[in-house]
């Protein structure tokens, strides 16, 4: 009954989580291309990649391996985000 309920809990974070991002990133200009979107696609895949390696019992050192990669992806891509405009 957990494991359902984390399913779905984590489905629907991940999902909306990514409809927000996609929301806001259409509007913002990125002169940075692909590499813009190379860190909030890391984060999106983090806990789905957590969740299929505990659905599959796979938790070990490579998966652990496999978060620690994308999150430092993640941190060394935030340099090539696109800064908000002020809202004042």
């Amino acid at each position: 009954m957990l494991d359902y309920m984390m399913i779905v809990i984590t489905i629907a974070v991940v999902v909306f989580s990514a409809a927000i991002l996609y929301h806001k990133r259409t509007k913002v200009k990125n002169v940075h291309g692909i590499k813009g979107w190379v860190s909030p696609v890391c984060m999106v895949l983090t806990p789905v990649f957590m969740l299929f390696a505990h659905l599959f019992d796979v938790v070990g050192i490579i998966s652990w391996a496999v978060f620690f990669v994308l999150l430092l992806v993640a941190a060394y891509f935030t340099k090539f985000m696109p800064v908000p405009k002020e809202s004042h």
